[in-house]
């Protein structure tokens, strides 16, 4: 499983906006957490596969935490390529986190993405 961890500087008051963008045109859900708390989660077909715009809430109240966000891709197209990019929105500022793996015909791929905001 793909796995990265990054860590996220915040100031108090800056609003943290988060999309989850399933690339390579492959089908594919996610669920994201906040410390144990899940606070969504979207499947191919049902919710849409992509989560956007996500608001995480002020700075002040995210530094220490820690954001993990576990995404499947079902590797369906003929590319046999799957990716996932975090965008961290920080008012203007983005930040991105892509990751991604060749594939097989007809798997899935899992990734892991943990940010600590500090």
């Amino acid at each position: 499983m793909p796995s990265r961890f990054e860590k996220y500087t915040v100031t108090d008051d800056s609003s943290i906006v988060l999309d989850v963008l399933i690339g390579e045109a492959q089908p594919g859900g996610t669920t994201v957490f906040l410390g144990t708390n899940e606070i969504a989660h979207t499947e191919p077909g049902k919710s849409g596969m992509n989560v956007k715009g996500l608001d995480l809430g002020k700075g002040a109240n995210l530094r220490g935490k820690l954001l993990a966000i576990s995404t499947d891709v079902l590797d369906l197209r003929e590319t046999d390529k799957a990716s996932v990019t975090i965008v961290l929105h920080d008012g203007p500022v983005e930040t991105n986190v892509t990751q991604s793996k060749d594939g097989s015909p007809f798997t899935s791929v899992n990734f892991l993405t943990v940010i600590e905001f500090i």
